[in-house]
Order: C-alpha cells, then structure tokens, then sequence
C-alpha cells in the first residue's frame, strides 16, 4: 500500500488496517488478497491495452509508408 502525501491521513490509515487486522485477522488478510490480485490483473489489462495500440501504431506507420 502506498503511502498519503499527508501524513495525518496516513497515520490514521495505519491505525484503522491495525484495528481491524487485531479485530479479524483472517478477513483482512482475505481482503489484503483479493485488492492484491485486483491490482495485478489492472496491470495486465494495462499492458495488454498498451501492447495493443503498439501493434495498431505498427500497423497504421505501415499503411501510410505502403502509399508512399
């Protein structure tokens, strides 16, 4: 988790994940897994997209050079 520009708030946050880590433990590692994997499959669909337009920029510079 990264931290707040202000630390205020991230203090705060530290203390809420802490009580409910001591509240219940097993839910909150449960919930700590599923954002993990939430932010690893945002970051696949990112490059997948990024990839993506890569391969249409290709395709498109090689139209253009064809009707040179």
């Amino acid at each position: 988790m990264q931290p707040h520009w202000n630390s205020e708030v991230h203090k705060m946050t530290v203390i809420v994940r802490k009580k409910f880590l001591e509240k219940d433990g097993e839910l909150f590692e449960e919930c700590q897994r599923q954002y993990a994997e939430k932010q690893d499959k945002a970051l696949e669909v990112g490059e997948r997209r990024e990839s993506t337009w890569q391969k249409l920029a290709v395709l498109l510079l090689n139209k253009l050079l064809e009707h040179i």
